[in-house]
């Protein structure tokens, strides 16, 4: 028979993120008679009205995002005597609502965003020992919103880091197909599996070393020609008018 399935779901979601950075090497400059260096490096706190002054405010961060996350699946199964098959997709549109600010930065960032994810399951059952089973699945996703911003933390100078606008979503795909049988009269049995995987606009990070410097560079990008793909055989039967013997990879 065919059926039908249909599925909704909302997901409303607040978070906020506090990344404020202290130089307390700051407050030998500020407060050289009240804190000593060996205060400093052996793991003491100053306060709380000390610490406001040592704030590193080109690399302290404060970010809140509100989401509004929709999911909406279709999917028709189908089973009629020995072959069985699920079909389906999933949209998922996405509003988020970011307020950043850092150093002389503070923006409103509002996105929308649509990702949609396919998928096919199908089965055949060849006879009462052997099947055959193949899976597409497919998704795509989004680069975080602070990988957009073109800002440059620098709170460790030997890796610098720095946003990119440009990236776009991407797109993975993966497919598996599994095939096995066996003999009872025999008692030989086979398996094959294959399975592939490719990314397109992958988001990696680009670095570059600085030989003069020992510093690290590094940047969220795009890569393509990201795949990789695999296979495996098994075989064992057994051997002999006894079946005494087996054999097997």
């Amino acid at each position: 028979g065919l059926n039908l399935q249909l599925s909704y779901q909302f997901q409303n979601r607040f978070s906020d993120n506090d990344r404020s950075m202290y130089s307390i090497d700051s407050l030998l400059t500020k407060f050289g008679g009240y804190y000593t260096r060996e205060q400093l490096y052996l793991g003491y706190i100053p306060g709380l009205d000390s610490l406001n002054y040592c704030r590193n405010i080109e690399n302290s961060q404060y970010a809140t995002y509100r989401e509004y996350n929709h999911a909406a699946n279709v999917m028709f199964r189908y089973n009629m005597g020995d072959v069985h098959m699920d079909a389906g997709v999933s949209f998922q549109p996405q509003t988020t609502h970011m307020d950043y600010a850092k150093n002389l930065l503070d923006t409103t960032v509002v996105r929308h965003t649509f990702n949609w994810a396919p998928r096919v399951n199908y089965r055949w059952k060849i006879n009462e020992t052997g099947q055959l089973r193949i899976r597409y699945n497919a998704r795509m996703s989004q680069p975080s919103m602070t990988d957009l911003l073109e800002v440059t933390d620098s709170s460790d100078p030997l890796n610098i880091s720095t946003g990119n606008a440009g990236l776009r979503s991407s797109w993975a795909n993966s497919f598996n197909a599994f095939y096995n049988g066996y003999e009872p009269s025999r008692q030989m049995g086979w398996s094959v599996n294959a399975n592939w995987n490719q990314t397109k606009n992958q988001i990696s990070s680009a670095t570059i070393y600085n030989t003069e410097t020992g510093a690290r560079y590094t940047r969220p990008m795009n890569i393509n020609g990201n795949w990789n793909s695999g296979g495996r055989f098994m075989f064992n039967s057994a051997l002999g008018l006894r079946k005494q013997f087996n054999v097997n990879t």
